[in-house]
């Protein structure tokens, strides 16, 4: 399944969790909140996991945690995230070959 498709299927998902919904004093959903979800409980929900040797199957639940609701938080904003991983991607990689980030292959030491 594509992206477009995740995207559009968990948002339908998420629109029929109410419990899962953050809501301000408006009855809206906060986005500091929902960006709070993200980096405090999924992303640290992961590094307890780490921490407690839980193992991978732990680690994948809590990786596939954070871009469900990456995703539903895009979804919301109306934020194609398809084209913006896309537009990361190349940026990144043209960041790499300025060597910008660690390379994988080590280096000799004498």
């Amino acid at each position: 399944m594509d992206l477009k498709k995740w995207q559009a299927l968990l948002y339908q998902q998420y629109l029929r969790d109410e419990k899962d919904k953050i809501f301000n004093p408006h009855g809206e959903v906060g986005d500091l909140a929902e960006l709070a979800m993200v980096c405090c409980e999924e992303v640290g929900e992961a590094i307890v996991g780490i921490r407690k040797q839980k193992g991978i199957t732990s680690l994948k639940e809590e990786c596939a945690d954070i871009i469900i609701r990456t995703i539903n938080f895009a979804s919301r904003k109306a934020i194609d995230i398809e084209s913006a991983i896309e537009a990361a991607h190349k940026k990144n990689v043209a960041r790499n070959r300025r060597g910008l980030f660690i390379s994988n292959k080590r280096k000799k030491h004498d």
